[in-house]
């Protein structure tokens, strides 16, 4: 299988460079990049299963009754570098990257980590000049994940990250209970160190929800002037767990 996605890689490169010149060819030249897309993000996944990262979903963890890691960094993204993405550009499925620069000289790449990594897969973001007032990438929770949080809920964020300089960074959990939307915030450890695992958490006995279902539940990671920096998230796990008893 490696052996036949490697082959087609090979071919639809030069295919690509050379047949599909002429405004007439537009549409086939697209389509010949989205196949070759898809074929490496096959490749990646092929390799990662090889290294036995066969469970991309991460442990449950004491007192924890349900535990996530999004899609890119469990799953092979078919676009794996994204350079001067635009505000609104969807990284993975459910992860989406939000900006207001108005000249995006940032890049998004998805790398295959080695089998001792915590994740099948890491997140590298490199920003240049960035004259915006914010950064964030958004991770949207599964409504029926979202239906079962309650007031007893606690909500962790746990981040394994490296950076070439201390940089702030933030989660914030947004609920949507109409007519309503409470958000709250809290800070990773990124301040003083430019590596290692930080946890944010959400108690969400101070969400002010109501007894009604949440219908909407979504994560911003928000990193703080990310100028000149350059960011690779090894990891990211999204937990809940219920409060401990006082």
């Amino acid at each position: 299988m490696l052996q036949n996605l490697s082959q087609y890689l090979t071919q639809t490169d030069t295919e690509t460079r050379s047949e599909y010149t002429s405004a007439s060819d537009v549409a086939e030249y697209r389509r010949a990049l989205r196949e070759r897309a898809m074929a490496d993000a096959s490749l990646r996944q092929a390799k990662a299963a090889m290294w036995g990262a066969k469970n991309p979903m991460p442990d449950l963890q004491s007192g924890e009754t349900w535990a996530l890691r999004p899609s890119a960094w469990s799953r092979a993204a078919v676009h794996r570098h994204l350079v001067g993405a635009a505000s609104g550009t969807e990284i993975a499925p459910a992860l989406t990257l939000y900006h207001d620069c108005p000249h995006s000289l940032l890049s998004l790449r998805q790398d295959l980590t080695s089998p001792d990594a915590p994740a099948p897969f890491s997140l590298c973001l490199d920003v240049l000049q960035f004259e915006g007032s914010f950064l964030s990438l958004c991770f949207n929770l599964d409504p029926e994940e979202a239906k079962q949080l309650c007031m007893d809920d606690v909500i962790r964020v746990g981040l394994d990250a490296e950076m070439e300089a201390p940089l702030p960074l933030y989660a914030r959990l947004n609920l949507k209970q109409s007519p309503n939307e409470t958000q709250q915030l809290s800070q990773f450890g990124f301040g003083n160190t430019t590596s290692g695992r930080q946890i944010a958490a959400f108690d969400l006995a101070y969400a002010g929800l109501s007894d009604d279902p949440v219908e909407a539940a979504w994560i911003d990671l928000i990193f703080e002037k990310p100028a000149m920096n350059a960011v690779r998230l090894h990891d990211m796990v999204v937990s809940r767990g219920k409060r401990a008893s006082l």
